[in-house]
C-alpha cells in the first residue's frame, strides 16, 4: 500500500545544505541531470514549496 508522502513533511525551515536538490543546483553542471524517486522526493518537495534555503 502507498502512502501520503505529503504527511511526512515537517513545517520548518531547512538548510540547503542538508538538501540532495540544493546541493545538485549549486554543484551541477548544466547539462547534468538528477533522478526522482521515492527516496528523495519528500526533499524536491520540500524546496520546490520554499522550506529550504539556498545560501549561493
Amino acid at each position: 500500500m502507498r502512502h501520503n508522502i505529503f504527511d511526512s513533511i515537517p513545517f520548518d525551515i531547512f538548510s540547503g545544505k542538508d538538501n540532495v536538490f540544493a546541493n545538485f543546483l549549486q554543484t551541477a553542471g548544466l547539462y547534468e541531470s538528477m533522478k526522482i524517486d521515492e527516496d528523495n522526493i519528500e526533499e524536491l518537495i520540500l524546496l520546490l514549496d520554499g522550506k529550504v534555503r539556498i545560501s549561493a
